[in-house]
């Protein structure tokens, strides 16, 4: 388990990927979960993640729970990680009024 903020981000989802890349052949993974309040992992693992889940945590960002589908995916190169163009703004939950008209 290893929390990532910053700049390292990018390269750290880069590793993750090729590390799940090289154990496809020995056919011993059954499954890939990761937890994630960012957009990083999806765009420069290299991998094609599904969202399982989100949540709220503690300080109130939102949290995905992401599952490896088994596809690789075209990652976005690492010069591009600071680029604004690069980021993809997280959707934001609906919230119902609490009042009924």
């Amino acid at each position: 388990t290893e929390t990532v903020r910053g700049n390292g981000s990018p390269m750290v989802c880069k590793q993750l990927g090729r590390i799940v890349r090289d154990q496809i052949d020995r056919e011993s993974l059954r499954g890939v979960y990761c937890l994630s309040a960012r957009e990083d992992l999806k765009r420069f693992s290299g991998l094609e993640w599904r969202t399982e889940l989100r949540f709220q945590n503690g300080d109130g960002t939102w949290v995905d729970l992401l599952r490896w589908t088994g596809h690789t995916a075209v990652a976005a190169p690492l010069s591009v990680a600071a680029s604004s163009k690069w980021r993809v703004p997280r959707k934001r939950q609906r919230t119902s009024s609490a009042y009924n008209d």
